[in-house]
């Protein structure tokens, strides 16, 4: 059973609401015979970092022209961040929230401090169990946004996350893909040209794709 409500502001009136199943996009044959001519590593990180990058990144960090910014990424992972949330109300997109979980992670994957990693994915876990975007038009931007952190935690912090949050994240950005104009499968829109080309698929289905890759290889099948 599913329980539906609906909070209507003070003056308004609700004419008609009508409700239907979501029916995903129809999948290109092309697609679904398509076989990646790469091989995606076994190994975490992969998402913008790979373990070589990695370690020229702790290099880098030392140099006396990224001295000062790592020093705020570092302040920034170190502090507590307040984010108390009612896990059975949903909460808005929180910008500065998904800002400071991708300082955690990167902090936590450079530095390696579990208790920065593990903040982050205890925040992003409760954030994108509970986020809504309410009646805006277009979500896609927010959505993707959060779509694409929770894949950078997923990917940076993977060693710090239980099967049991592995499937929560799984199972959230895939209603969270469900949502964007692209849809899912991610055939709404094209790849190539147009609204679909920018950060929806080239960066955050994309990452999901990458973050996902053990468990779901066809999302980066299809993109």
């Amino acid at each position: 059973k599913q329980t539906i409500k609906i909070d209507i502001p003070r003056g308004l009136r609700l004419d008609q609401i009508t409700i239907s199943d979501y029916v995903p996009p129809e999948i290109p044959k092309g697609a679904e015979n398509y076989k990646l001519p790469f091989s995606v590593p076994k190994r975490h990180p992969r998402l913008l970092i790979n373990p070589a990058e990695l370690a020229r990144i702790r290099v880098q960090i030392m140099h006396p022209d990224n001295t000062e910014m790592w020093a705020k990424v570092r302040k920034t992972a170190e502090t507590p961040y307040k984010f108390d949330v009612d896990m059975s109300r949903e909460v808005g997109y929180n910008g500065e929230l998904l800002k400071v979980i991708r300082q955690k992670a990167l902090y936590s994957l450079v530095s390696g401090s579990e208790d920065a990693g593990r903040e982050a994915v205890d925040l992003t876990k409760k954030y994108i169990t509970c986020v809504e975007y309410g009646n805006l038009l277009d979500i896609s931007r927010e959505n993707g946004e959060t779509i694409f952190t929770a894949s950078i935690v997923y990917d940076w912090c993977h060693n710090l996350l239980s099967a049991e949050d592995k499937e929560l994240f799984y199972k959230e950005l895939m209603r969270l893909a469900l949502i964007m104009e692209c849809g899912y499968p991610p055939f709404k829109q094209q790849i190539t040209t147009g609204h679909g080309s920018e950060a929806m698929m080239n960066r955050d289905m994309l990452s999901m794709a990458v973050a996902f890759y053990e468990k779901d290889p066809k999302i980066l099948q299809y993109l």
